[in-house]
Formats: structure tokens, sequence, C-alpha cells
């Protein structure tokens, strides 16, 4: 499920990050992508699957999320 798309490392530790899904949420039958650091832990922002679009379109915009977020 990882994408060909380059990750920022991880704030906190400078580890990797990677594409991962959780669902289905409480709420319904959604499906949440987001990206993770696969050595702190650390985990960027979420997208609902259908919520926030297609399955590709919530993806990029974690991905998206990651690499945007601002660095202490």
């Amino acid at each position: 499920m990882t994408r060909t798309y380059d990750l920022k490392q991880c704030p906190f530790c400078g580890g990797s990050g990677a594409l991962r899904r959780d669902g289905p949420s409480g709420q319904g039958h959604e499906i949440d992508h987001y990206i993770v650091c696969t050595g702190y832990g650390a985990r960027g922002k979420a997208f609902a699957e259908g919520w926030s679009g297609s399955k590709e379109e919530t993806q990029r915009k974690a991905m998206a999320a990651w690499n945007e977020r601002v660095s202490g």
C-alpha cells in the first residue's frame, strides 16, 4: 500500500513515515488513511475515505499533510 511518494522524515526522531489505514471507524463505514512514523509512532492527520474523497485522494491528502506539517 506504500506509494512511491517522497515522505519527509519524522520531526521527532528522523524515522521513516509509512502509509496506514484503519477502519471501519466508530462513526460508520469510513476507512481512515494517515501516515505514521515507523520509529517514534508519531501520526499525521487522518482522512476518511468517502468523506474526503476516493481511496487514492485520501492517501494523497494524508501524504501531503505529513509533508506540510510544521517542524518544531
